[in-house]
This record gives C-alpha cells, sequence and structure tokens, in this order.
C-alpha cells in the first residue's frame, strides 16, 4: 500500500511541476488519458495477440491428432475387411 501511496504523490508533484511550468488543465487530462491508455490497452493488446496465435496452434494439433486418428480408423477398416474376405 505504501508503494500506491508513494506512485500517488510522486504523481502529483509531477503534474503539479507541469501545471506550474504553464500547462493547461486539459493537457494535463489529455496526458493522464494517454498514459492510462498505454498502461491499459498494451496489455490487453499483447493478451489477444497471444490467445489467437495459442488458438491457432491448439487448432493445428487437432487437425494432426484428427488426422491421424483417421488414418488408424482407415487402417482398422481396411484390417477388419480384409479378415473378412
Amino acid at each position: 500500500m505504501k508503494t500506491v501511496e508513494w506512485e500517488f504523490n510522486s504523481d502529483m508533484k509531477h503534474y503539479h511541476s507541469l501545471y506550474r511550468i504553464g500547462l493547461t488543465i486539459a493537457e494535463l487530462k489529455k496526458i493522464v488519458a494517454v498514459q492510462l491508455k498505454i498502461l491499459f490497452f498494451v496489455p490487453f493488446a499483447l493478451a489477444v495477440l497471444h490467445s489467437l496465435f495459442a488458438m491457432l496452434a491448439i487448432a493445428e494439433y487437432e487437425v494432426f491428432i484428427l488426422h491421424k486418428r483417421l488414418i488408424l480408423l482407415e487402417k482398422c477398416f481396411i484390417y477388419i475387411e480384409n479378415k473378412a474376405k
């Protein structure tokens, strides 16, 4: 909890310094909005991208497994068919 308080106080000092230099409240709000968008959007975008690649890899793996099962089933069918003759 101390870290959050320290970061908050540090951020407040930083924004107060920017305000004293001459940035308007609207400009400060824009800076904060951009920082928050980066803070939340980048991890979300990476998670979506990671999930997409994971789903593609799983789909490829399932197709491979399904293909192997179909070949095994086909071999069993041919074996049973030849035994019946």
